[in-house]
């Protein structure tokens, strides 16, 4: 009876080993392998790496004129380095708010701003949503708005720079739509983020020449915000979505049939400010996280990953930002934020606003990008 008690516990332990040690294995596999799992390996570290990097100054705001200044992009059209920003007299989202732009030959030295597009009349604004290169064409994109936060009459606007001078397009036009980021191409198709009058979020996709759009609801109106969409290494399409209810942590749904059906919103591990997010691919195929991963938006920090799921390597782009210059900005605007990012001539060149007030770009060298990942693996 003994011998067969001794028999039962030993085979008992061994099979608690063995289901234990199924799982370890699998959650060790799961981080590493490629999956769709998006997280940031291990949780965001307590301080990021500082690293020295270079940042010029697009914009400065000028009292009573140009007080707010957000929702900056940047593109490289021409031999000419294009920002675009969303700018208005005083307050966030009020009357009267322009898309300024500014030019660099080098992007560092900028041009004194011009105005590429205002509304003609006191009834709305402008946001900007976007530059980028279709068709050998340079396109601005711009949401506008008759009143806040209700978002009445929204539209997608798209402007086309033609002889050194703006106007408006015919296509990128998109009813009650608005983007976040600029279209993203994928086998032939452009795809674009949109969030309605509701705030419920969709995807505009496009098959020609970015005329006529195919809409479809993704999620309903509720905590999301702000969704980034991207592309892994074997094409599954991401969202990342910013949590209204102040978690303070990304959410993520994917789709791997191009958009047909979509997981459900899941938190991930990896921290935000409740700010926005940017994700891009190098063309060393290395993938990067722009964002403000602690309580406030300071610092702006910049991760990579290798297949888009797992991200790691976390930088400082710039931290420890100065006081208000002028009054009547909320808590949450001081900081560096709204970031969005070119690669070209051998550089990461990142454009965002500082305490909603300036825009500025910090270059990042792709070697030194090279260095971080590829030190590690050493």
């Amino acid at each position: 009876m003994k011998k067969n008690k001794t028999a039962v516990i030993v085979i008992s332990l061994f099979l608690v080993f063995f289901v234990v040690l199924v799982c370890y294995l699998k959650l060790s596999n799961y981080e590493s392998r490629e999956d769709y799992l998006f997280l940031y390996r291990n949780g965001i570290p307590e301080e990021p790496e500082d690293i020295e990097l270079n940042t010029s100054t697009v914009f400065l705001g000028e009292e009573n004129k140009s007080q707010f200044n957000i929702h900056p992009y940047i593109a490289y059209f021409n031999n000419t380095y294009y920002v675009i920003w969303s700018s208005g007299l005083e307050f966030e989202d009020s009357y009267g708010q322009v898309i300024r732009y500014s030019t660099s030959t080098d992007g560092y030295n900028w041009s004194d701003d011009k105005i590429l597009a205002e509304v003609q009349d006191d009834k709305g604004y402008y946001i900007a949503r976007g530059i980028f290169i279709l068709d050998d064409t340079l396109y601005a994109l711009a949401a506008y708005i008759e009143s806040s936060p209700t978002w009445d009459n929204l539209r997608l606007c798209c402007f086309e720079l033609v002889d050194e001078e703006w106007s408006e397009s015919a296509v990128f036009n998109i009813e009650n739509c608005m983007n976040n980021y600029p279209p993203r191409e994928y086998q032939d198709t452009l795809y674009l983020t949109c969030r309605d009058q509701d705030w419920n979020i969709s995807i505009a996709s496009s098959r020609d020449d970015g005329v006529h759009f195919h809409i479809e609801k993704v999620l309903d109106s509720g905590d999301y915000n702000e969704p980034l969409l991207y592309f892994d290494y074997a094409g599954n399409m991401h969202m990342i979505l910013r949590d209204e209810s102040m978690t303070n942590y990304l959410y993520e749904i994917h789709s791997t049939d191009k958009g047909l059906t979509w997981s459900v919103p899941i938190r991930t591990n990896y921290s935000d400010a409740t700010s926005k997010t940017y994700i891009g691919r190098l063309s060393n195929s290395i993938y990067y996280l722009i964002n403000n991963p602690y309580q406030i938006r300071d610092p702006l920090c910049i991760s990579f990953s290798f297949n888009g799921v797992v991200f790691d390597h976390l930088h400082v782009i710039n931290a420890s930002a100065p006081p208000f210059r002028f009054e009547g900005k909320p808590e949450r605007g001081q900081g560096f934020q709204y970031p969005h990012a070119l690669e070209h001539d051998d550089k990461l060149h990142i454009v965002y606003s500082r305490n909603k007030e300036d825009i500025l770009v910090t270059e990042m060298e792709i070697s030194t990008i090279q260095d971080i990942i590829y030190d590690t693996l050493n």
